[in-house]
């Protein structure tokens, strides 16, 4: 549980987890009093309007409904601008996730083509080392043919003699 604390100039003001109450009188020490309170134009509004006439009321509530109106109708268009602005935004988004999309299928097909390069290499490699091991063999078998032949050659050159 918090400890409130209150201020000297703002009584009622706390720190903590209450609610923080917003007025236009906090930078006066007497702000809590009704004093403050109508020396700063508090109920300005309704003397003024308990000193018009039923006609002259009526053309307030006219005007400020009719104020009420326009500013309805600005917030209507800029409404409508901000739902604009969103959807064109939402279809460069689109195709900018379609864009990435083709380009990732494209990367993904060039990571295949790689990697059916390099099992190939893979391949390739492990056929030329056992090419190289049968010429290894084949230079071994010539090679011991050619001592037979020599042997032949010179055992029948012996004889002739």
């Amino acid at each position: 549980m918090s400890t409130a604390i209150t201020r000297e100039y703002t009584p009622g003001f706390y720190e903590g987890d209450r609610p923080k109450v917003v007025t236009s009188r906090f930078e006066y020490e007497d702000s809590h009093t009704i004093e403050r309170f109508e020396a700063t134009g508090g109920y300005a509004g309704l003397k003024a309007a308990l000193a018009m006439g039923p006609e002259a009321m009526s053309g307030e509530v006219k005007q400020e409904h009719a104020s009420i109106s326009t500013s309805q109708k600005q917030f209507n268009e800029q409404l409508d601008s901000l739902n604009r602005n969103l959807a064109e935004l939402n279809t460069a988004y689109a195709e900018q996730v379609k864009g990435s999309n083709d380009h990732l299928q494209g990367t993904s097909g060039v990571y295949k083509g790689l990697n059916e390069m390099i099992t190939n290499l893979q391949s390739s490699v492990e056929e030329t080392q056992k090419y190289k091991s049968e010429i290894v063999k084949l230079s071994e078998s010539l090679s011991e043919l050619n001592n037979v032949y020599g042997n032949m050659l010179t055992a029948m050159s012996i004889r002739k003699k």
